[in-house]
């Protein structure tokens, strides 16, 4: 599953990123999903989701804010409609997340590109990774002894940018 390799891959560079460990504050919060793929049906959510999930359930060095879910239930109380015990301020985020998705189609392949970037309010980037799943498309020729292909799951060509490029490949047999 690309979003799952892709969370995955960015969890990595996040956990060994020794600027992101240097922060004295850990709160983030979700700054935007920005999809420009074009890809129909498309819920850029679900990548957010697996990275907030696998990331909060596996390393204490990041707090991720969710003020919208409390949002409603904070009115409320604050207006007096319902009793409470006091409101607290809401936690201020130190970085903002944005994920970016980007596709790069060719006429017999698709290229989706995800970004990960963790920017400290002060505007510093302190962390950034993107990696790109390469796909052959369905109207792509098949492969034929001897011949490279990336078709199906098996074979995906993956291409990994974050300070050195690393690119992996399969091969028929």
């Amino acid at each position: 599953d690309d979003i799952y390799e892709a969370v995955q891959r960015a969890l990595m560079g996040l956990s060994h990123s020794s600027k992101v460990s240097k922060q004295t504050n850990n709160r983030v919060v979700l700054d935007e999903i920005a999809n420009s793929t074009g890809i129909p049906n498309y819920d850029e959510k679900i990548i957010y989701n697996k990275f907030l999930s696998e990331l909060t359930n596996s390393s204490d060095s990041l707090v991720f804010l969710d003020r919208k879910s409390v949002q409603a239930e904070r009115y409320l109380q604050q207006s007096g409609e319902v009793t409470t015990e006091g409101v607290n301020k809401l936690a201020g985020a130190a970085m903002a997340l944005k994920i970016e998705l980007r596709q790069l189609r060719g006429k017999h392949d698709r290229t989706i590109q995800y970004t990960f970037r963790l920017t400290s309010l002060d505007g510093v980037i302190v962390w950034t990774d993107s990696y790109e799943i390469k796909k052959r498309t369905d109207d792509a020729p098949s492969c034929d002894k001897g011949q490279t292909s990336f078709t199906g799951p098996r074979f995906w060509r993956w291409r990994v940018t974050t300070m050195a490029l690393l690119t992996l490949g399969a091969f028929c047999e």
